[in-house]
């Protein structure tokens, strides 16, 4: 097996406000990144033992004979974040199957006879209330996924279970994914130049990758590389960013009309993206941006700044996604009195040492364009930090939907975030531990050297200690490195008379599970909870050994989550939102209801989602026809009091500091069968009074 590709980890990138992680967990998506990390290996001659691990640049790169098709299906199965691949064997079939048949001819299934299901497990969401005007009405949901039996609380899966299948199969599938790749690529590679030269049909068909702009033009729209070489900048849809998916060829080319004129031939070729990935935003955010220009009435231009190439190009997708569905709302409902809403896309990949200089384009495009009123983003702290003062000196609002850090409270008069704060987070742990856990002795594991975690804790713990509470120690480790966590624990440990009511562990979801394997079961310590921060939300789930016979000892705080409303008897009350999300990316419902990224929106998109509200809504506030970017912070500085709005994530209105007011915290707990409880405790103020 080459260096770089898996034997049995899951490579699951923790999105959150402090640097990305990584966490190995057996699973079989695991076995397609080897096969993927083998073909990469095979088409390109490229030995990834040369290289830094997890680390595959573009095949055509390297091999200018392979397809963008081909391309698209390695990149995506070789995503580091498992939730981005393919989420069996048969999907990737699935996908290599089309491309024979829209090459070839050849049927699907036409080789051989593996049709087993790509459709995962997950928990159904109850239908949505009353949609926008412009949405349609959500279809009737498929019927719900039968769960283990759980407290009376609403839950969502974090390792669906792949059902069992025999090994012939599972080897046959494999031998036919690693036939029909090779085959794909090098032969469809042989004549592809003869059928680019054939003459047009009525479906448009991607052909190779296309040249990235290089240069940024006078208005600040184009992208350049970066010296790690990914492609940032901003884009009004005359360039697509996220292209390693299977859409991507097809949004390629819709960028390249779009920039030679044709915005019809642009808007049939994203129409193509959309049909091959419904849920992909970047397709729908340029064609929603046609249709507002062709109008030829007034507009706002909001600039959704996130990360779309690299490691945390996941991340974007989810910011991409709530954007989205905030922009066609108001659209199609001309809720902002009739002024249509046009996003522009800025990428500063996956380092943020990026973002200046993509801060510093945006302001150039503003400059150029006096419909902009503002920025959404970043959603890091970091990316946050360095640009604020940037966007600042233009006269330009910044609103977060993520970025928690409490260095970024009262940073600009100009900056605004959604998200509580790690104070206002630290805080709302320690009052759950104390009135729900019954808490009145805690043990803090803590890396003082990592800013997330040194910055939970601390907030944790002083308002622990503020309340009464006895610290009885601080015990520290290094993030990352299992061998310091279980010398932590062990320390811990000899504190037994009286032994901790709960363990506060501020750190990742990549550790936890260490921390949870090796956490007794029995003696004084047989009882002791554990409580942490949002950076243990992780959709991939944890081991499942770690969680057996825990009884349900392992507690977070999350900023939001997808089942609050039901959780707090307001299921009748759910904004549009949730079945405009379900429309919007999975119109057809073929993907089953609850499905994470199509159906069922995560934390990430429902507070990028308030983060556009909160301009719109500012926007609408300065009554006037046609606002700037002045007006709209003055606006916004007024979203309090009886100003504030309810949001999908809770009320929303902010402070003298930008930071939300008293804004709601969702408690969960992972239970012994994989899933999270929302627990019905909430701090904060959820409803607006």
């Amino acid at each position: 097996m080459p260096r770089g590709s898996e034997t049995r980890c899951g490579v699951i990138w923790y999105r959150g406000p402090a640097k990305s992680v990584m966490n190995c967990n057996a699973d079989p998506r695991s076995d397609l990144y080897a096969l993927g990390a083998t073909l990469h290996h095979l088409l390109t001659n490229r030995d990834p033992r040369n290289y830094q691990p997890f680390s595959y640049p573009p095949a055509r790169t390297l091999n200018a004979q392979l397809t963008p098709e081909i391309e698209s299906v390695l990149a995506r199965v070789l995503q580091n974040d498992m939730t981005q691949r393919y989420q069996s064997a048969a999907a990737m079939k699935n996908a290599l199957d089309d491309i024979l048949y829209q090459r070839f001819g050849i049927a699907s299934g036409a080789l051989n006879s593996y049709n087993a299901s790509s459709v995962m497990p997950a928990v159904n969401v109850p239908g949505a209330g009353g949609n926008a005007s412009g949405h349609p009405n959500p279809q009737t949901p498929l019927p719900p996924t039968l769960l283990p039996p759980t407290p009376p609380t609403l839950l969502a899966p974090t390792r669906p279970q792949s059902p069992a299948r025999p090994a012939r199969t599972a080897r046959n599938a494999i031998l036919v994914l690693v036939i029909l790749l090779v085959l794909v690529g090098v032969v469809y590679g042989a004549i592809n130049l003869t059928r680019s030269h054939s003459p047009t049909t009525n479906k448009l068909t991607p052909t190779a990758s296309l040249s990235p702009t290089s240069a940024i033009a006078a208005n600040g729209i184009g992208v350049t590389k970066a010296s790690d070489g990914e492609l940032i900048g901003v884009s009004d849809g005359s360039f697509a960013f996220d292209t390693s998916r299977p859409d991507g060829s097809f949004k390629q080319q819709g960028s390249a009309a779009l920039k030679a004129g044709n915005a019809s031939q642009a808007q049939a070729l994203w129409q193509q993206a959309v049909g091959v990935e419904s849920n992909d935003p970047e397709a729908l955010i340029y064609m929603e941006n046609q249709k507002v220009l062709a109008s030829g009435s007034f507009h706002v231009t909001i600039v959704v700044a996130t990360m779309l190439t690299g490691s945390n190009a996941s991340v974007g997708r989810d910011d991409l996604q709530g954007a989205y569905v905030a922009q066609k709302t108001y659209n199609d409902g001309s809720l902002l009195n009739g002024i249509g809403i046009v996003l522009l896309v800025a990428n500063a990949g996956s380092q943020g040492s990026n973002a200046p200089a993509v801060a510093r384009q945006i302001v150039q495009a503003a400059k150029a364009d006096p419909t902009i009123i503002g920025v959404m983003g970043w959603p890091y702290s970091s990316y946050v930090t360095s640009t604020v003062n940037i966007f600042a000196a233009a006269h330009l609002p910044l609103i977060s939907q993520t970025a928690s850090s409490d260095l970024l409270t009262g940073i600009s008069s100009y900056f605004f975030r959604v998200c509580a704060t790690n104070k206002q987070e630290g805080i709302a742990g320690a009052k759950y531990v104390e009135q729900a856990l019954h808490a009145k002795n805690v043990i803090l594991l803590t890396d003082p050297l990592n800013a997330y975690t040194s910055s939970l804790g601390n907030d944790f713990s002083g308002q622990f200690k503020a309340d009464g509470g006895d610290l009885m120690a601080t015990e520290t480790y290094t993030v990352g490195n299992a061998k310091s966590l279980v010398s932590a624990l062990q320390a811990a440990e000899k504190y037994t008379k009286p032994a901790p009511d709960v363990v506060y562990f501020s750190g990742y979801a990549s550790d936890v599970s260490t921390l949870l394997t090796d956490l007794p079961t029995t003696g004084p310590w047989g009882n002791v909870q554990v409580m942490g921060g949002d950076a243990l939300y992780e959709l991939g789930g944890y081991q499942s050994s770690s969680l057996a016979n825990r009884n349900g000892r392992l507690n977070f705080t999350s900023f939001t989550y997808p089942d609050v409303w039901n959780a707090l008897g307001l299921g009748g009350q759910k904004p549009a939102f949730f079945a405009n999300y379900a429309n919007d990316f999975d119109p057809t419902h073929a993907h089953g209801a609850g499905t994470y990224e199509w159906d069922r929106p995560d934390g990430d998109v429902m507070l990028t989602y308030d983060a556009m509200l909160a301009f719109l809504t500012a926007a609408k506030d300065t009554g006037k026809a046609q606002m700037n970017a002045s007006d709209v912070e003055r606006a916004l500085a007024q979203l309090k009091g009886s100003n504030a709005f309810q949001g999908v994530s809770g009320q929303v209105s902010f402070d003298s500091k930008g930071d939300p007011i008293n804004k709601a915290v969702v408690i969960l707990r992972v239970l012994p069968q994989g899933y999270f409880s929302i627990q019905s405790t909430i701090e904060g103020q959820f409803l607006i009074s």
